[in-house]
């Protein structure tokens, strides 16, 4: 499979515009990087994989190659960790790539997954704005660098799982395999039950399983809310 995520490099006080291409397929589960990757970004595949692995998720045993477009542009700097990373999930189907039309991604990563401020969030903002991008995504400490530039959104993060879970990820898969599970609960209640619905909303059971979805909802959401803080 493969996808694509949009990023920049700081070359001087300009920022050029990289596309970060990730294709898993068949075959020795290793990970090849072309495009003129320099210095930092060489080394990124190995941040990128443990910090991927660090925020729960399983990849997939599969020949992953990375591509950094243009190729003929030398690449320096770790501010493509974050979009390798991303790129790797939603080649590996963690992520839906159409999620991520129009968003840019820039960051340092660790390897448990903390995204980590990085040099020239300025003018990568500026360019992502003048090539259309509706959204930038940043390390938390860049946010308010990245926000000085008007007419695009920006979403300072910490941890890459927040991208994962973010809106169309973990958390809206809890949501429904607990609303799914509570109320096939409700059926099987009313169903066995003679009296009725008074009678299995005052079931011990029911109201156990419901407060149990509802903090694991809240915890869910709470974790990753930081994805949605937006700087005006």
């Amino acid at each position: 499979m493969l996808a694509c995520v949009r990023s920049a490099v700081v070359l001087g006080i300009e920022a050029i515009p990289v596309d970060v291409e990730v294709e898993t397929s068949n075959g020795l589960p290793k990970v090849f990087m072309v495009g003129l990757a320099a210095g930092a970004v060489a080394e990124a595949n190995v941040r990128v994989v443990a910090a991927v692995r660090n925020c729960g998720v399983t990849l997939p045993s599969k020949r992953v190659v990375i591509n950094l477009a243009p190729a003929d542009l030398r690449k320096d700097g770790a501010g493509l960790d974050l979009p390798m990373a991303v790129a790797l999930l939603a080649a590996s189907n963690e992520l839906p790539p159409a999620a991520l039309e129009g968003i840019q991604f820039v960051g340092e990563l660790s390897l448990s997954g903390e995204v980590r401020p990085v040099r020239g969030v300025l003018p990568i903002a500026m360019t992502a704005r003048r090539a259309g991008a509706r959204a930038l995504v940043v390390p938390e400490a860049n946010g308010h660098e990245a926000a000085v530039v008007e007419g695009l959104t920006v979403h300072a993060i910490r941890h890459i799982a927040q991208v994962v879970a973010s809106g169309y990820g973990r958390s809206g898969l809890l949501f429904w395999l607990g609303t799914a599970l509570l109320v096939a609960l409700l059926v099987r209640h009313l169903v066995r039950r003679r009296d009725g619905l008074r009678r299995t909303l005052t079931d011990p059971v029911v109201w156990v399983v419901g407060v149990t979805f509802l903090l694991v909802l809240g915890f869910s959401v709470s974790d990753f809310q930081g994805y949605s803080d937006l700087y005006p």
